[in-house]
């Protein structure tokens, strides 16, 4: 099966989410690119090394995404816009957010290079 780049990079974006992907790092070593810049929704800046060793110690974090645009920038960069609602535990009502990936082919494959969040209020 040939499937477009977009639902490809959205594979890979929702793969992200997953505590699964989250606990490796090796699975985050296939997903992001070792220029990853990432920007958190809390303003702070992060690079892959930063990444890898935060990601794996997360616990009771769930992700839904939503409302997904795509725009393909070049034949090797693409970029997706979507809103994401964080879960910290079962009570939490939950953080919001807009969120901006940007990935690059390279080495065969997608990898991310940039992401970043920008904290929203929840819808009324």
């Amino acid at each position: 099966m040939n499937m477009k780049l977009v639902d490809i990079l959205i594979t890979k974006e929702n793969q992200l989410l997953l505590p699964q992907t989250r606990h490796s790092t090796t699975k985050l070593k296939e997903l992001l690119s070792e220029d990853l810049i990432e920007i958190g929704a809390s303003g702070k800046k992060f690079g892959l090394k930063e990444v890898l060793e935060n990601l794996p110690q997360e616990k009771d974090w769930s992700a839904k995404i939503s409302d997904i645009e795509f725009r393909r920038i070049s034949e090797t960069v693409a970029q997706l816009f979507y809103s994401c609602v964080i879960y910290h535990n079962a009570d939490d009502e939950g953080s919001y957010s807009i969120r901006s990936s940007i990935w690059k082919h390279e080495s065969d494959t997608w990898k991310m290079i940039f992401h970043q969040g920008t904290k929203k209020t929840p819808p009324k």
